[in-house]
């Protein structure tokens, strides 16, 4: 298995599994806050930030709310 997910697989997220990403990525980003204030660590902040505007930005797009996967 080359670790890749293959389209061909039709793979679904649940709303549940999609929750649980989101709460993930929401913690890291919690805890990133009380981090170091270097190049570092700014930028891992950045990064959790984008990647949940991101989401929401999808999910509102969709009907959807960020709070409704927290």
């Amino acid at each position: 298995m080359s670790g890749k997910i293959n389209n061909d697989d039709k793979w679904k997220i649940t709303e549940d599994t999609l929750g649980y990403i989101i709460s993930r990525i929401q913690e890291r980003y919690e805890e990133s806050l009380s981090e170091g204030d270097d190049d570092f660590n700014n930028g891992r902040k950045l990064a959790f930030y984008e990647v949940l505007d991101m989401m929401k930005n999808d999910l509102e797009s969709r009907g959807y709310s960020l709070d409704d996967f927290k």
